[in-house]
């Protein structure tokens, strides 16, 4: 039998091994012998990828939505019809100019000529070259001599020269304008981008799992998420970007890469929050929420595990196809951001039921509209809220 002096020294190694245990793995892994059986570091929450591959994506994408809306600029009503008059101007004197070419015999019977010489003129004119006639008669498998006018008067081919004079130096100011319009323009779409970064309005890209979250005006639990995981697994949603300023200026990489959606207070529920167009009698559902700006990719979707190890798989017997279950997680943080750990009773919540309930349903609208939901992929909505707390629905 053990002294009491023993067993009190038994006693003491079990304490200060438990709060070893306690202060290295945890309160929830005190009292656990079986290691494996302990969560996970957070580290290892979501599947790996390589950050620099997630980041350069990220550019890329972010440099292709610059380039289309600078073309969208450069391709507008006015400028494209103002464009193609230039155009049809310098090919129409081209063409004058290949007709005073032909000899008499050949001018009103050689429409192929003469729409080939003014069509090889166009850009050529830019840099005040002219492609020569008889290059141009040869290509088309004709003889130049038989032709071209070898005898025109002085008079003529001064007025060949004056059309080539005009013909260059208005094309040669149209490439420069040209020119000029693209520069500017992808400066104007860069702005405009930035612009609505800014206003969390860019749709937001990603690969791997995602999870959505709303976060309403505020949200501590959120800045800490983004602290601690980036912005790469998580697509925030937050009411007013005024206040998540710091955010975009630590994690958008110099307003490149989008870090948050933007959903006004009470508009939740309206398509157009979420880059969609109203509804209207003429447009279904489906179509209106498909062609959304918020885009809910299916890589988003985290991969359903079962516990009997069956790697949460279905089979379709239609098919005899073997279908891996996938979850859409979306998350709403009701918390009163600062106040989120105060002592106080909190009365108010950044989020109540009723906007949490439209957000969830709309988010779930789109992902089926959008087709990001396989067959047997579930939704799964957590709310983050204080139960000691009343939370009115209405």
């Amino acid at each position: 039998m053990n002294s009491p002096a023993t067993r009190t020294n038994n006693n003491s190694t079990n304490i200060i091994e438990q709060c070893k245990s306690f202060l290295h793995y945890g309160m929830w892994r005190c009292y656990d012998k079986d290691i494996e059986t302990y969560p996970k570091p957070y580290t290892e929450e979501f599947r790996r990828l390589n950050q620099q591959i997630l980041a350069n994506n990220a550019h890329i994408t972010s440099y292709q939505q610059k380039v289309s809306l600078a073309f969208d600029r450069m391709t507008s009503p006015s400028k494209f019809w103002g464009l193609i008059a230039s155009g049809t101007g310098i090919f129409a004197i081209g063409a004058f100019e290949a007709f005073l070419l032909l000899h008499p015999r050949k001018k009103y019977n050689s429409p192929s000529f003469i729409f080939t010489y003014a069509r090889q003129q166009i850009f050529s004119s830019i840099i005040w070259a002219t492609k020569p006639a008889e290059m141009i008669l040869k290509s088309m498998g004709k003889k130049p001599w038989e032709y071209l006018n070898s005898t025109n008067s002085s008079k003529t081919k001064l007025k060949i020269l004056g059309l080539q004079t005009a013909r260059s130096t208005f094309a040669g100011f149209l490439g420069i304008s040209q020119i000029f319009a693209m520069v500017f323009a992808f400066s104007d779409a860069t702005e405009e981008y930035e612009q609505k970064l800014k206003n969390g309005k860019v749709q937001i890209q990603g690969d791997g799992e995602k999870i959505i979250r709303m976060s309403g005006k505020s949200s501590d639990v959120s800045d800490y998420t983004i602290d601690r995981f980036g912005i790469y697994n998580f697509l925030f949603i937050y009411e007013n970007p005024e206040l998540v300023t710091n955010i975009i200026r630590d994690h958008s990489d110099n307003l490149s890469v989008p870090v948050f959606w933007n959903i006004s207070d009470n508009s939740y529920g309206n398509p157009s929050s979420w880059g969609a167009a109203e509804l209207s009698l003429n447009n279904k559902d489906q179509d209106v929420l498909k062609d959304a700006t918020f885009q809910i990719k299916n890589q988003w979707l985290s991969i359903l595990y079962g516990d009997d190890d069956s790697d949460g798989s279905n089979v379709d017997n239609k098919k005899q196809k073997k279908t891996k279950n996938k979850l859409l997680i979306v998350e709403a943080d009701s918390s009163v951001g600062e106040e989120a750990l105060a002592f106080t009773q909190e009365n108010n919540n950044d989020l109540n039921v009723a906007e949490v309930s439209l957000g969830f349903r709309m988010i779930e609208r789109l992902a089926k509209a959008q087709k990001s939901m396989g067959k047997y992929d579930k939704i799964v909505r957590v709310l983050l809220a204080d139960e000691s707390n009343q939370i009115v629905s209405g």
